[in-house]
C-alpha cells in the first residue's frame, strides 16, 4: 500500500473509530509496521490533519485546523467553474515551452484541455503527474516529502525548483485579497510559489470567484503581482487590476 492510499485509509479509520485509534489498532488494520504507522501520524500531524496523543492519534475537526482538503475532495468543489477555469488557462500555452503547473486542483483541470505540441511540464503535484503522462506530455515530477494532500513540497523541493526557468507557470491559490494579496496557510507551498513566480516569463494564478475577499496565514504576492484568471466578476474582485475573466 503506497504512503496516499495508507494515509487515506488512516484518515478513514479515525473517522470510523469516533476519531480515535491506538498505533496498534492502525498497524493491524493497515498490516503495516508500528515504525511506519508513527511515521505517517508524525506526518500527518505536521499537515494539521491529526493531533498524536499517548499510544495513538485523534482526528481534528475541520473547525479546529487550518487545512486544505484532499485532491479528491477539492477537485469537486465548484467544479464546473474549475473546468471554464482551466479550459480557458490551458490554451495560452504555446507550443515548444517550458512549463510549471503547481498541485491545485483548479491547476489540474487544465490538463485534458492541454492541446500545445512539444512541451515539458514540471509540477509538483503526485495527482496531476500521472494524468501528464497519460496526455503524453513530457512531464517532470519534483522531488520531496509527499504530503497527505498529494503535493510535493520540502526544502528538497524548493532548492531542485530554483534551477528550474519557465515560459510559463499555473498556480492556484487559497485566499486573494487587495490588502493581503496572495495567501495560503502552508509555509513550503508559499516558499514554493515566490520560487516560481520569480523564475516564470507569464506566471498566472487560477481562481474561481470564491477565493476572493478571503485571507489564510501567510503572503506569497502582492494582489497586482500577476494576472489572475477566473470564472466571474463580482463585488470581491472587480477592483483587482490584472483580472482575466475565462470565457
Amino acid at each position: 500500500m503506497n504512503v496516499i492510499k495508507r494515509w487515506s485509509e488512516i484518515e478513514k479509520l479515525l473517522e470510523d473509530n469516533n476519531g480515535f485509534c491506538t498505533v496498534i489498532e492502525l498497524s493491524d488494520r493497515l498490516g503495516v509496521s508500528l515504525a511506519t504507522i508513527r511515521r505517517d501520524l508524525t506526518e500527518m500531524e505536521e499537515q494539521k490533519v491529526i493531533k498524536r496523543i499517548h499510544g495513538g492519534a485523534k482526528l481534528l475537526p475541520k473547525e479546529d485546523f487550518k487545512r486544505v482538503g484532499s485532491v479528491f475532495s477539492r477537485i469537486q468543489d465548484n467544479y464546473e467553474s474549475k473546468i471554464i477555469i482551466g479550459e480557458f488557462a490551458a490554451k495560452l500555452i504555446k507550443n515548444n515551452s517550458f512549463v510549471f503547473l503547481d498541485s491545485s486542483s483548479t491547476v489540474s483541470a487544465m490538463i485534458p484541455y492541454i492541446t500545445a505540441e512539444n512541451i515539458t511540464v514540471v509540477t509538483n503535484s503526485f495527482y496531476a503527474a500521472p494524468q501528464l503522462v497519460d496526455a503524453k506530455i513530457t512531464t517532470i515530477l519534483l522531488p520531496g516529502r509527499l504530503q497527505s494532500n498529494m503535493q510535493i513540497a520540502s526544502e528538497e523541493t524548493l532548492g531542485t525548483l530554483r534551477h528550474y526557468y519557465f515560459d510559463y507557470a499555473f498556480l492556484g491559490v487559497y485566499g486573494l485579497s487587495l490588502q493581503n494579496g496572495f495567501t495560503g496557510y502552508n509555509p513550503m507551498d508559499c516558499e514554493l510559489k515566490k520560487i516560481v513566480i520569480h523564475n516564470t516569463k507569464n506566471c498566472y494564478t487560477l481562481a474561481d470567484t470564491s477565493k476572493f475577499e478571503r485571507k489564510a496565514f501567510y503572503s506569497y504576492a502582492e494582489h497586482d503581482a500577476m494576472p489572475i484568471i477566473t470564472d466571474g466578476i463580482t463585488e470581491h474582485n472587480i477592483d483587482f487590476e490584472k483580472l482575466i475573466l475565462a470565457r
